[in-house]
């Protein structure tokens, strides 16, 4: 029982990692490519005049910044999480506050209130049906609770507060 739950518990904090680690590669992929154009800039000074290496520093300047400006506005639009694969369109619809804007908004907390809704009717009519039965209290909690709930329960906790420290962590 013991395994299982901090298995569960590994598996929500890793899984709330995955974003800093896929952002610690972007990172790293921007550096590479900042080197490599102060590489290519270096060679370019010994080959031009100061004239022709004001423009092309100015030059790379506009290109660097229009490049961080293109990373920033890709990382903003997949931090969000929701915004995930969604079309331009789309996008425009759930930012209305129309109907439809409120419908597409409201599909993962529907699906998630729903399965826990059904998750704890579940457990509410075996816990009911046990009491009918005459089964004592004790033995009607360890029956209602067992070690796969309580592996999902570490998981999720895991989950958002392994998220929440990291996202402390990189600062955002």
């Amino acid at each position: 029982m013991a395994v299982l739950t901090i298995f569960s518990a590994l598996t929500g904090l890793l899984g709330s990692a995955i974003p800093e680690v896929v952002g610690f590669f972007k990172k790293k992929q921007e550096n590479k490519q900042t080197l490599a154009m102060l590489d290519r800039e270096m060679a370019l000074q010994g080959q031009t005049n100061d004239h022709e290496l004001i423009v092309m520093d100015k030059q790379a300047e506009i290109a660097l910044q229009e490049h961080s400006l293109k990373i920033e506005e890709i990382d903003v639009s997949s931090s969000n999480g929701y915004d995930l694969g969604l079309l331009d369109i789309q996008k425009e619809e759930v930012k209305k506050d129309d109907f439809v804007g409120k419908l597409v908004r409201s599909v993962r907390p529907v699906i998630a209130y729903g399965f826990f809704g059904l998750y704890a009717t579940i457990k509410v009519l075996i816990a009911a049906s046990l009491v009918s039965s005459g089964a004592a209290t004790a033995a009607i909690a360890l029956i209602v609770w067992t070690e796969l709930d309580a592996s999902i329960f570490v998981m999720i906790l895991s989950y958002f507060f392994g998220k929440r420290s990291f996202e402390k962590m990189s600062g955002k």
